[in-house]
Formats: structure tokens, sequence, C-alpha cells
């Protein structure tokens, strides 16, 4: 991953009976888990220790691990202490079920404010009075027989309206 590129983000949805109550969005890093006011993702039960679980994401992949003394933490039913967390996964904690999601940017995203489009018909060459303010236009492509020109769109025809 380039300096310019957007990294991927991680979002947890927050159910509690099946119903939904919050959703967050992290960076890559890790995200903690638990009643602590400083946890990233604050779950208020009693069963759920301060610092509960932390899942580890680094742009790709999202490894939970429990950091719980009783070892109480469920992914799909079944209890782990470490596991690789995938989007069908359900992450039990006290009575919150937690699903993640990745979110990849899209290529736009990942160069920032330069749209994709722009960058693959730039012209490559730049006059030494070119004017900076002025809009970049596309290059020259080469137009079908029978068609011409004008500006982007191509016309029908030979005539010059």
């Amino acid at each position: 991953m380039n300096e310019r590129s957007a990294p991927a983000k991680l979002q947890l949805f927050v159910f509690e009976n099946e119903d939904y109550v919050a959703h967050q969005t992290f960076r890559p890093g890790n995200v903690v888990i638990g009643r602590r006011s400083d946890a990233d993702l604050i779950l208020a039960d009693d069963s759920i220790e301060l610092a509960h679980a932390v899942i580890s994401f680094d742009g790709v992949q999202a490894i939970l691990l429990d950091l719980s003394k009783r070892g109480v933490t469920k992914v799909n039913r079944d209890f782990v202490t470490r596991r690789v967390v995938e989007p069908r996964d359900e992450i039990q904690i006290g009575r919150y079920v937690v699903k993640i999601r990745v979110v990849v940017p899209s290529p736009s995203e990942r160069l920032g404010r330069i749209q994709l489009h722009r960058v693959l018909h730039l012209s490559p060459i730049m006059s030494a009075d070119h004017d900076v303010n002025r809009r970049c236009e596309p290059t020259a492509r080469p137009t079908a027989p029978g068609f011409q020109r004008r500006g982007r769109r191509l016309y029908q025809g030979d005539d010059d309206a």
C-alpha cells in the first residue's frame, strides 16, 4: 500500500436480542471491547469485563482475542480465546452480538482527491506556457471513420454545426 492509499476500515455492528443497537468504524489497529470508559467499543453489561476482548485489524484480516478471565467470548456459539473473524461470523460478548464488515475504499478514494478517469486520460506532455488553473483536457483519441469529434462528443456526418 503506498502512502497515498486510503486503508480499509473495520465496521462493527452491535445487536442486542437481534435488535440493531449501534455501529462504529475503525482504522487498522487494535479495537478494545469492554465496559471501561476508554474502550474503543463500550458495551454496558455487568457480565462483560472492563477490557473483555480486542479485535486486531491489519487492513485485511480481523483477529479476535478474548481477554476475559472466564473465557466467555463466543464466535458462532463456540467459545474462543483467539480466532480470525469474518463478516459472516457472530461474536457474542455478554448479551450483545457483534458483527464485522471490512470496508475497502473505491479506487478514487484510494487516490485521494484525484479522479481516477482524469489520471488515466491526462496528456503526459505540458507546454512551457501551460496554465495550471486551466482545466486539464483528455488526450486526443482516434475517431472512427464517418464520425468527427467535437470536444468530448462524437458526431456522425460532415456538417459543421
